[in-house]
């Protein structure tokens, strides 16, 4: 990885434009599995389907210090909505795909959204439930048309159809994009991350861009990490962890991001990748080592023998590894 000081490119879309600018149409940035087939985008794809978006959004009235919620599934859209959104100097708010219509209201008007990204049909139904409460709110937009055809609120826009104002804005301001990122500086707010709220209300963490990349700089002096790395991302971009090690590495360090085709394919998904890093919270990791100890225990007793002998190797090995980086 080449480093990049932080005082030059010290906001996440700058650091993702220098990958763009390093690999081009060269190299694949993101990967999705759609209709049983794994679909492959280039850096150049993926800049020119954020900054379209990004200027679909000035174009609709999106200002540098609004803030944008964004509710959905692990896909390459919410990833180029994130960065779109950062790009224009606004800020991404995060809300879970599983949160019940009160819930959102909350933080929408908490954060006082001015636009929002849905999914699909369950997620914009809920904001469709809302929205006389939520009067700031000057569009939602969905990405997955799926459901969608019977909806006829002007509220409620298409990601094509933003990005084909964004596109059209591209050709009469062509410096208007490298201008918005131009003005973006390390200390701007980039996300406000909630808490679930189970002690009292929702508390939102606000996090900088340099929180970020800083960050990704600290965890590489314990583990590096390179741009030919695979990553498979399914934790929630509403959580800070995936942004932490998924969203800033990869426009920091230029790591490959696979989407699964649908949260209950992730698993199959995951051997299909074979990703050179995993992140699973806690709870999929005690699951992990619940299922390995099954398998042990009703294995053979020579596979039993090798479990017993070989596994204080393994943590012997693992604490070595990680001593060479303190």
């Amino acid at each position: 990885m080449d480093h990049i000081s932080l005082e030059v490119l010290d906001t996440l879309p700058k650091q993702f434009m220098h990958r763009v600018e390093l690999y081009g149409a060269g190299k694949v940035a993101i990967r999705q599995k759609e209709f049983g087939i794994w679909q492959e985008f280039t850096w150049q794809d993926s800049s020119e389907q954020m900054r379209d978006l990004c200027l679909g959004l000035v174009s609709l009235g999106l200002q540098r210090g609004d803030r944008v919620c964004i509710v959905g599934d692990n896909d390459r859209q919410h990833l180029w909505a994130d960065l779109a959104i950062m790009s224009a100097g606004a800020t991404t708010v995060g809300i879970f795909t599983d949160s019940i219509p009160n819930e959102i209201e909350y933080v929408v008007t908490h954060s006082e959204s001015t636009f929002v990204f849905a999914k699909d049909q369950e997620q914009c139904d809920k904001f469709l439930e809302i929205k006389e409460k939520i009067p700031q709110v000057k569009a939602v937009i969905y990405w997955d048309p799926r459901g969608m055809w019977g909806y006829d609120d002007p509220w409620l826009l298409s990601y094509e159809s933003v990005q084909a104002l964004g596109k059209q804005k591209s050709e009469g301001q062509p410096e208007l994009f490298d201008k918005l990122m131009a003005e973006g500086k390390g200390d701007d707010l980039c996300n406000l991350c909630y808490t679930s709220g189970t002690t009292g209300v929702p508390k939102a963490a606000m996090l900088s861009h340099l929180n970020f990349l800083t960050a990704v700089e600290a965890g590489l002096k314990v583990e590096p990490r390179y741009d030919s790395d695979s990553q498979i991302s399914f934790t929630p971009l509403a959580w800070i962890a995936e942004h932490t090690l998924t969203v800033a590495p990869h426009c920091m360090l230029g790591i490959i991001v696979n989407f699964p085709e649908s949260p209950e394919t992730v698993q199959q998904n995951i051997r299909e990748i074979a990703p050179d890093i995993i992140f699973y919270p806690a709870r999929l990791w005690e699951n992990l080592t619940a299922m390995i100890q099954i398998r042990i225990n009703d294995s053979t007793w020579l596979n039993r023998v090798l479990f017993k002998i070989f596994l204080p190797i393994g943590y012997k090995v693992a604490d070595l590894h990680y001593e060479e980086y303190q």
